[in-house]
């Protein structure tokens, strides 16, 4: 990513189990996680004009959508101040609660990735977390402040049609019923929402995410 890249891990991921916490409380434990990073002598960030140290947020999937939940539990911070979202692969959730999806993972298919049978099953047990989620509303004292961000699409659907897949013709991913300026770019990458990160596929998504970034870069 020529920067330095800071990681939160779901440790919940591989063992299948139920979030304990909601995307609102988990943006709220993330962004103080983030907070106190920041506040280390050594965090490679220098304080703006407003003393505050400039962070970039993002994700894959669920990780997109924490990180604008993160950004709003960031905005009036005086410390650290997110200037910018990534989001890869990740839609938007408004109308999930509509949608009716097989989640189960077929037992004889395999040849698909463990990767993807474990991201299914999670997904399957955030759904109500996700459909649970009042998505933060920049109005009132937070208009204007929600960060620039850009999407990172995948191209193709999913082998299995899955939740992941119902926007998939939609270029903003269905952003747009949320705000028609969600993104100030959108680019697609190769793959499907699973194998984007597969050894075939991390070199172009890399180049993606890099050109996402500097892209955000120009507002630090």
């Amino acid at each position: 990513m020529n920067r330095f890249v800071y990681g939160i891990r779901n440790s919940e991921f591989w063992n299948n189990g139920s979030p304990s916490r909601g995307i609102t409380e988990l943006g709220r434990l993330y962004a103080g996680w983030i907070r106190d990073m920041a506040s280390q002598e050594d965090f490679p960030a220098p304080r703006n004009s407003h003393g505050s140290k400039d962070v970039l947020l993002g994700g894959w999937s669920l990780g997109g959508l924490l990180s604008l939940q993160v950004a709003k539990e960031l905005a009036d911070d005086a410390s650290v101040r997110a200037v910018g979202i990534l989001m890869i692969d990740s839609a938007y959730p408004g109308l999930l609660d509509s949608y009716v999806s097989a989640m189960a993972p077929d037992p004889a298919g395999e040849a698909r990735m463990r990767g993807q049978i474990a991201s299914e099953i999670h997904i399957a047990e955030t759904h109500k977390l996700v459909t649970n989620w009042t998505l933060p509303a920049w109005d009132g004292e937070l208009e204007g402040k929600r960060p620039r961000a850009i999407l990172l699409r995948a191209k193709d659907k999913t082998p299995n049609l899955g939740i992941m897949d119902i926007y998939r013709k939609d270029q903003s991913l269905g952003w747009d019923a949320y705000s028609s300026k969600m993104f100030e770019e959108v680019i697609d990458i190769a793959g499907h929402h699973f194998d984007i990160f597969s050894s075939e596929r991390i070199l172009a998504t890399s180049k993606a995410m890099r050109r996402a970034l500097d892209g955000l870069d120009c507002n630090i």
